[in-house]
């Protein structure tokens, strides 16, 4: 659908925040379009003012307002290291092991092969 002077939408990344707008001018690859609602968590921008979208992140208004947010991260769990710092080698444990009970079956040579 061609966007018009006065049609209302949502504009935004795919995965960032959208913002209810309305078109003001229409160029061949952009929009200009004034921003109806507040924007911004950190820097926040004023009702009014008026943005330069490209086509591909404007939404018209009769498709709904598209998601804000992609799926949350799964978290990351780490793998305890020691570092010899005589030699350099580095000895790697299961993820969520701690640090001492890897030194101590590092200590106690109770290591699995491959692990080293």
């Amino acid at each position: 659908m061609e966007a018009k002077v006065g049609d209302k939408g949502y504009f935004g990344r795919k995965n960032g925040e959208k913002t209810y707008g309305e078109v003001v001018k229409v160029n061949r690859k952009t929009l200009k379009v004034k921003q109806l609602e507040d924007r911004g968590t950190q820097k926040s921008h004023n009702v009014g003012t008026v943005w330069t979208v490209p086509k591909t992140l404007w939404t018209p208004e009769n498709e709904g307002r598209p998601a804000y947010a992609t799926k949350p991260r799964r978290p990351r769990r780490k793998r305890p290291c020691l570092v010899n710092v005589l030699t350099g080698e580095r000895t790697y444990g299961e993820p969520g092991m701690s640090e001492d009970l890897l030194f101590g079956l590092m200590a106690n040579g109770m290591l699995p092969k491959g692990r080293r």
